[in-house]
């Protein structure tokens, strides 16, 4: 017999292992990555009069795990409301009933005949009810509209089986979800003269209006989404456009009630789409067809893959524009990268909070000054102090989704501080380097399920050192950003400022010296200014205190710290030195 040495041994465990890495340590996908995959084929009679779905869905899953199954789960996403909308009257597996099937809250459990094994799939055969339920809710994510449908959640839904298991986090209602990449064909029949639209064009092409289709039969095929969801009226105004993009052309569909949603969401969607496309050069615009719903209600947005619910009546023309961005942007994040948002909701609803940013700049929101500034308030609260009486004013970004106590606490972090934390983040790397980062990371997952970590290990390779300096402030601790001015003297025929960080998060150090100045509506002015600017590197060894030197100015001068694009709880600290005498050891001290 031929000896084996050690080495050789311990080098084949190592590409044992190395091959079987679900995820790769610089954050991308690892050799050894899977994914399972449903295919849906649904047949739906939507009585339009009543509300109620019929139907019958056959889904057949390929398990590409390494385990093997005994059980499939099940999304019943609107069964967290009191009354259950769906029934479910029978599945079936081939012939004959599944051996047992239950539904516990927004999950239903599916056990096997026989144990499903890596690389085999299964079919199933599931005969439902789905009830559209009377609501006064102006939040709900789907529902009628005076007469209108936009439907989400309808059908039971496989839920995503990846390298923790299934997903077994019972929706709330005020967290959101978690998809799995499938194929859909789907067939709706409805009444009344209701035509459809949905994710994507109907599958012959067809323009969707009753006239052109007399027996309301609408047939779909959308292969590689995450979701599937449509849209029926009989009289709301269609509205097309042609947006060009790199891998074609985009078709924007615009389903309102009067012509003041028509101007508030038009040219912002196609401004946006347009602009998006530098950003994610690696990647096409996800979706050939874009479907934007006026439900008529103030009720903001709610994405869905190739479709957006708004309701921004009677919202100011920036903020309805803002929130037809924030939605477009979710078609990258959850809709590209596939984040989960049941537990890590602040992956993409800080990207849908950033990408505005990067497409429109500072400005995004008009009437809120600035936006940094903006999403730093919203973060505090309205009384500019986080409620320490509430567990998630800890501010904690790693924050599982579901366990925040109302969607007031969730905005605060997963949207807001989020966001702050990712701007800084960019800040840290560069514009370039962050832009080339987030373009190779988002091509790298499309379709495929990134977590938190997999993306900060992503930014930590792009950084190419340690970034726990950064990252566990910002996303694992109860920070918040908070700069002071410690104390200002004269050292070796110099002036000095020391800048003192209170809460130790990293935030840059902006700093401006200067004569004569003058407060008009725009805010503070200087002349004979020096100008101080530091990333957030100034933080990374840990220090309390960053000192700033300059050379002596004429008396009396002015020092001001932060700006309205650093987010700080007392940014527009503003000192005056009348003489050299005032100029002490402490002018100022938290």
């Amino acid at each position: 017999m031929r000896k084996i040495s050690l080495l050789t041994i311990f080098l084949l465990l190592v590409c044992v292992s190395q091959a079987q890495e679900y995820r790769a340590k610089n954050g991308m996908p690892g050799p050894g990555y899977w994914q399972n995959k449903p295919s849906y084929n649904i047949k739906a009679d939507f009585n339009t009069q009543d509300g109620v779905i019929t139907a019958s869905e056959s889904v057949t899953y390929t398990n590409n795990s390494p385990q093997t199954l005994t059980e499939i789960v099940f999304n019943l996403y609107e069964n967290y409301k009191e009354q259950s909308p769906f029934e479910i009257r029978s599945i079936r597996q081939g012939k004959k009933p599944v051996p047992e099937f239950k539904i516990e809250g927004t999950k239903m459990t599916a056990k096997l005949k026989k144990p499903l094994a890596s690389g085999a799939s299964v079919t199933l055969n599931i005969d439902y009810t789905f009830r559209f339920l009377q609501s006064n809710s102006s939040h709900n994510r789907s529902g009628k509209y005076e007469g209108s449908y936009f439907v989400g959640y309808w059908y039971p839904q496989i839920a995503v089986y990846d390298d923790n298991g299934w997903d077994m986090v019972n929706h709330t209602g005020t967290e959101e979800f978690y998809y799995e990449l499938a194929d859909y064909d789907v067939d709706i029949k409805t009444h009344d003269n209701y035509y459809v639209y949905a994710s994507v064009p109907t599958a012959d092409g067809t323009i969707p209006d009753y006239k052109a289709n007399a027996d309301n039969n609408w047939h779909f095929v959308a292969n590689g989404f995450f979701d599937f969801s449509f849209a029926a009226s009989k009289d709301m105004k269609v509205t097309k456009d042609v947006v060009p993009s790199a891998s074609g052309e985009v078709q924007l569909v615009i389903m309102s009630r009067d012509g003041n949603f028509i101007k508030d969401t038009r040219e912002p969607a196609k401004s946006f789409i347009r602009g998006i496309q530098p950003i994610f050069s690696k990647i096409a615009f996800p979706y050939k067809q874009i479907v934007l719903f006026d439900n008529g209600r103030q009720s903001g947005g709610m994405e869905f893959p190739g479709m957006v619910n708004l309701g921004i009546r009677w919202m100011d023309d920036e903020s309805s524009q803002f929130v037809v961005c924030h939605e477009l942007a979710h078609q990258y994040a959850p809709f590209v990268a596939g984040f989960n948002q049941a537990r890590e909701g602040f992956m993409d609803e800080g990207f849908a909070m950033l990408l505005p940013y990067l497409v429109k700049g500072r400005d995004v929101i008009h009437s809120k000054s600035n936006y940094v500034d903006f999403c730093y308030m919203e973060m505090m609260g309205p009384t500019g102090e986080l409620d320490e009486s509430v567990n998630y004013t800890e501010g904690v970004v790693f924050t599982p989704s579901y366990s925040f106590a109302s969607s007031r606490d969730y905005n605060s972090i997963s949207y807001h501080k989020s966001f702050l934390a990712l701007y800084m983040m960019r800040e840290v790397l560069g514009a370039d380097k962050f832009g080339n980062m987030i373009n190779d990371f988002f091509a790298a997952w499309a379709g495929k399920h990134p977590k938190a970590e997999d993306f900060l290990n992503a930014v930590r390779t792009a950084y190419g050192d340690n970034l726990d300096w950064f990252i566990n402030p910002w996303y694992y601790q109860p920070k918040r950003p908070d700069l002071s001015i410690a104390e200002c003297g004269q050292k070796d025929g110099k002036y000095f400022v020391k800048v003192r960080n209170d809460n130790g998060i990293p935030v840059p150090v902006k700093l401006i010296v200067g004569n004569k100045f003058k407060e008009d509506d725009c805010g503070f002015r200087f002349c004979n200014d020096k100008h101080f600017y530091f990333t957030p590197e100034v933080w990374k060894s840990g220090d309390e205190f960053f000192t700033i030197e300059f050379d002596e100015l004429e008396f009396p001068f002015f020092v001001r710290l932060g700006c309205d694009e650093i987010p700080d709880q007392t940014y527009n600290s503003l000192l005056e030195f009348k003489s050299e005498e005032d100029f002490g050891p402490i002018v100022e001290k938290k």
